[in-house]
């Protein structure tokens, strides 16, 4: 079966998503900030079954997908309420169970710019990494979202 790896037979990663403490919050930052685009905005949903399936019963849940257009890969963002929630700690980069999302970018200079503008800082200053290091011969630098993961920005080099 073409395109299928893996003992599961998997096909695709369709998604990364991302858990959130205030859905409006982190549209607000990937739409207007970074420029992404919504592709679906589920809205507030009580399905027993998707409740069941997500062990949040009793709850309902949001789940807005977000695209950069054309790439095919989306972000999900989901927030849960009227379930007891724990925010989890910001984290450092280096500590287990932390993820971080990267992003290619043209031009990563004006990519920080805008970000400055919104009052988003870089971790450091943007560094030149070999092609070791799975993103291949870039520019990179890291930043945090409003709920605290990490956003990487890679500009490729030739």
């Amino acid at each position: 079966m073409m395109g299928v790896t893996g003992m599961m037979g998997v096909t695709g990663i369709p998604n990364v998503g991302l858990h959130v403490d205030d859905v409006e919050r982190s549209l607000a930052f990937y739409r207007e900030v970074v420029g992404l685009e919504t592709v679906v905005d589920s809205g507030w949903i009580d399905d027993p079954a998707m409740l069941a399936n997500t062990a949040t019963p009793g709850g309902a849940i949001r789940i807005v997908n977000l695209t950069s257009g054309g790439t095919g890969a989306t972000i999900t963002l989901v927030q849960v309420r009227d379930v007891e929630r724990r925010t989890a700690p910001g984290g450092e980069f280096h500590d287990p169970g932390t993820m971080h999302l990267a992003m290619s970018v043209v031009d990563l200079d004006a990519a920080l710019a805008r970000l400055a503008e919104a009052g988003v800082t870089p971790l450091a200053e943007p560094g030149e990494v070999g092609a070791g290091n799975g993103a291949g011969h870039a520019r990179i630098a890291f930043v945090r979202d409003p709920d605290g993961f990490f956003v990487e920005l890679v500009q490729p080099l030739g």
